[in-house]
């Protein structure tokens, strides 16, 4: 038989290296300690049914509100609505792992997108929770690799027309991640 019960008190307290430290509790809801760590967490309830003691392990970590890579967009700067997303390829990023080694998917399995030789292009992100360490964009024809240079997240497109896989390599205090689409320069 389950039967309700009425709680009196909580009292809520984690050690760390021998360390006791009270955390407040309001309204049955309490604040996680604002150190990462290991910590041993012990709750005594004191209930109209009697008093009970709970003791476990608290694994505090940063909190990551983005743990993946950042979707990324080439913008032309000409209208919002013509941002254009890239695909995600490859990403050791924190926990999250995705690998493509086949660039022939790109080739053939997306949508190209045409613009003018030489024209100028921005990446953009989703969200900017990481520091961008190296930022490199590449054209690739055949076999051929052509590195175009980035700064300040701008580069131009190649001029030869024809069609290119734009790869977007990015590597973070986070982790890295590789975007690629295709690209037709008219």
């Amino acid at each position: 038989m389950i039967r309700d019960i009425r709680i009196d008190n909580i009292n809520i307290y984690v050690k760390q290296d021998g360390e006791k430290t009270e955390l407040q509790v309001d309204d049955q809801v309490f604040e996680m300690p604002k150190e990462e760590g290991n910590y041993l967490i012990v709750v005594k309830l004191e209930a109209d049914s009697g008093n009970t003691e709970y003791v476990g392990n608290l694994d505090v970590r940063e909190r990551d509100d983005n743990p993946y890579p950042p979707r990324v967009s080439l913008d032309n700067n000409s209208d919002e609505a013509d941002k254009e997303e890239l695909e995600s390829y490859k990403a050791d990023w924190r926990e999250y792992t995705e690998e493509t080694d086949d660039m022939s998917l790109f080739r053939n399995g997306l949508e190209s997108l045409n613009h003018d030789s030489g024209e100028q292009m921005e990446i953009s992100f989703d969200h900017h929770n990481f520091e961008i360490e190296d930022l490199r964009v590449y054209a690739h024809h055949n076999d051929e690799k052509t590195n175009l240079p980035v700064k300040d997240k701008f580069f131009d497109l190649p001029e030869e027309e024809r069609d290119y896989i734009i790869v977007v390599k990015l590597l973070t205090d986070k982790g890295s991640a590789e975007y690629a689409g295709n690209i037709i320069i008219e």
